[in-house]
């Protein structure tokens, strides 16, 4: 009966330092995991921009800590190259517009609106073909089912309608 106590409490001692070691281990792993998981959900919200500095966690923790590090740079390049990009667009003295497929304007730049005779902002909504005279909306449907086919329509356009003469 002796042994038998000496036996339980032996196994006892052995479930106990288990329960221990799988706490501490799940700890070390949970904790960093939880952080990271955080963290993503910044990132997604746009209020990460520096990468991060995980501790422990062990190998995988630390393989996606750097992938999320590389994510966080890639974003910030990618955001710089935007910039330069709509800089480069907003500053052109060439008129860039961008429509929808009903044709109405989302976006022009200031050259554009100036070529018209609007501001920015009274352009923005406007239907396309309300920009162009009778003889061009031939042209206009023909640029309307290039960008249905391929995507896009860029070129030039030789008449447009003034609203008014400053």
């Amino acid at each position: 009966q002796d042994l038998r106590y000496k036996i339980m409490g032996a196994t006892s001692l052995i479930v106990l330092f288990g329960i221990v070691v799988a706490f501490i281990i799940s700890q070390r792993i949970t904790v960093p995991l939880k952080r990271l998981a955080g963290s993503m959900h910044a990132f997604g919200e746009g209020e990460i921009k520096e990468p991060l500095a995980i501790q422990g966690g062990g190998f995988e923790v630390e393989g996606l800590t750097s992938s999320f590090n590389r994510m966080i740079e890639q974003r910030k390049q990618a955001e710089e190259e935007i910039r330069k990009l709509s800089s480069a667009v907003e500053q052109s003295t060439d008129g860039i517009a961008i429509a929808d497929l009903e044709p109405r304007l989302t976006y022009v730049n200031e050259a554009y609106a100036h070529i018209y005779g609007y501001s920015q902002e009274e352009m923005i909504g406007m239907d396309v073909k309300d920009l162009y005279g009778d003889d061009q909306q031939e042209v206009l449907q023909s640029s309307k089912k290039q960008v249905f086919e391929k995507g896009l329509w860029q070129g030039e356009t030789g008449y447009c309608k003034i609203s008014s003469v400053n």
